[in-house]
């Protein structure tokens, strides 16, 4: 009798500027549970968040050490970011960098290749992460042809499952993944011990069949009765309790991979273009979110709220950071920077001036001109308003004023809001300049997805209370509690690079 081997992998520490997944952790951790449970599984090897040569000798490891046993069925499982280039998935590690692709990511070829060698009965790979949607056919060829392909070995049955389909959005909050999360419910939440990859597969399918916008991609060489485990009642409770403690509100992550024809795939991708009246009902229901902020809590009675609007960005905080935020962005918005002319002194660099420093004269010093961004403007007519200020003025005499802004681009498919926050200064009785602004805060939704529109106006209100409380509080000398409301789930970034 052969073995049975488990390999639970993901990365849970990317970089900040990657998009951190503070969901995978759970993600492994539920798996790790659940594989255990099954009872089945002698050999169950996880392998923790590593950079691109660590992964794969941790794979290659695993391998070596196996392959010259019987395997009768291997389950990996992968949760973290992911990537699809040039007609391959990649697996993307802790250390990945567009510029070294193949050194710190694992290609699926490249894993399905370490998988194969070992030659197991049965193969089960559950992936959740972007682009998973492997296209496993195509060319005119079949998937029988394509797992005898690569090696002399082939995967004899198998039941590989993605986290959506190419060219869609996968969902998950900060204490779990969605796709991940329908997994262990399915032995949760199953009446019966015994529980097949098949009615994994149902219960994964029913969970996302409310929407659209995620359809997980199964794909499948079996014939149906293979089974996950035999899951006793206490471990099925002990699950179901897990997966309580992640109750929580979802939020966007993107996820993706090649659809089977270029028609298909411009009809899919469509589904995430909205229309200019719909981008201005949006800006609109903003609009009115914030009209309505209110301050809450202690400082409430100390304050009156003032808004003005503009029609442009030229009376905001550093409009020249935008211009260079949008220079350096690979997005297509609704908005241009705007360049000026600067003169600076620099010396000469003739041959007259160069010689002079030899004969220990000084160098000649020439002005010039250059372009630098200045700004950032917009064609775009007839919105309810491009920036949005808040003015928090004082009623108690020993406190200051105090603003908030914000502002955004926009594009046929998202929107881009950008905020930032000032204590002004004091000049005279009642009287008040702008102080430093903090630097602008960017965060971006699909237009496609803001069924609540009115969440983008209070995750910026949210902090506002939160700059102007603490700013207060360090004023006075006063330490602040940090109050966290059970069950409050922060944004968390889309599973994507």
């Amino acid at each position: 009798m052969g073995i049975n081997l488990a390999i639970i992998s993901g990365v849970t520490d990317y970089p900040s500027d990657m998009g951190e997944l503070p969901a995978c952790k759970n993600d492994i951790g539920i798996l790790q549970q659940l594989i255990a449970g099954t009872g089945k599984f002698s050999e169950i090897h996880t392998i923790p968040s590593e950079d691109g040569k660590a992964f794969k000798a941790r794979i290659a490891e695993i391998v070596a050490r196996f392959k010259n046993e019987e395997i009768d069925e291997l389950f990996f499982y992968f949760t973290g970011h992911g990537e699809f280039v040039d007609d391959e998935f990649r697996y993307l590690m802790r250390d990945y960098s567009r510029s070294k692709p193949a050194q710190t990511s694992l290609s699926n070829t490249e894993l399905d290749n370490f998988l194969r060698s070992l030659q197991p009965t049965l193969t089960i790979k559950v992936v959740d992460a972007c682009y998973s949607g492997m296209p496993y056919v195509k060319d005119g060829s079949n998937f029988t042809d394509y797992m005898k392909a690569a090696t002399e070995a082939s995967f004899s049955k198998c039941y590989f499952l993605f986290s959506s389909q190419s060219d869609q959005t996968s969902w998950a909050d900060e204490n779990i993944s969605d796709f991940t999360k329908a997994f262990a419910a399915a032995v949760a939440h199953s009446a019966i011990d015994t529980i097949r990859y098949a009615d994994v597969i149902d219960t994964i399918s029913d969970a996302f069949q409310p929407t659209a916008r995620q359809r997980p991609l199964f794909v499948v060489q079996a014939d149906f009765t293979e089974t996950l485990g035999n899951f006793s009642e206490s471990t099925r409770e002990a699950l179901k309790e897990r997966l309580a403690s992640f109750e929580s509100v979802p939020c966007v992550q993107e996820v993706g991979a090649k659809t089977s024809s270029l028609a298909e795939r411009i009809r899919h991708a469509a589904q995430d273009y909205v229309s200019m009246e719909h981008a201005i009902s949006v800006i609109a229901d903003i609009k009115l979110t914030l009209e309505q902020f209110k301050l809450e809590g202690q400082i409430a009675p100390f304050f009156d709220i003032e808004n003005e609007l503009a029609e442009n960005y030229n009376s905001i905080p550093s409009p020249a950071s935008l211009g260079k935020w949008l220079s350096k962005s690979d997005r297509q918005y609704f908005a241009t920077p705007m360049y000026e002319t600067e003169t600076y002194e620099t010396e000469a660099t003739d041959v007259f001036s160069m010689m002079s420093v030899s004969t220990g004269l000084p160098r000649k010093m020439v002005t010039k001109t250059r372009q630098i961004i200045g700004g950032v403007r917009t064609q775009l007519t007839g919105l309810p308003f491009i920036s949005f200020l808040i003015l928090l003025k004082p009623k108690s005499p020993n406190l200051t004023q105090y603003g908030g802004w914000f502002t955004y681009f926009l594009s046929k498919t998202s929107i881009q809001a950008f905020y930032c926050f000032s204590a002004f200064k004091e000049t005279n009785w009642g009287e008040y300049r702008r102080g430093s602004a903090s630097e602008w805060e960017p965060v971006n939704w699909k237009l496609a997805d803001t069924e609540d529109t009115s969440a983008i106006a209070v995750s910026f209100l949210e902090k506002l209370q939160d700059f102007v409380e603490k700013d207060i509080a360090d004023r006075l000398g006063f330490e602040r509690q940090e109050n966290t409301v059970e069950g409050e789930t922060k944004a968390i970034p889309p599973k994507r690079i």
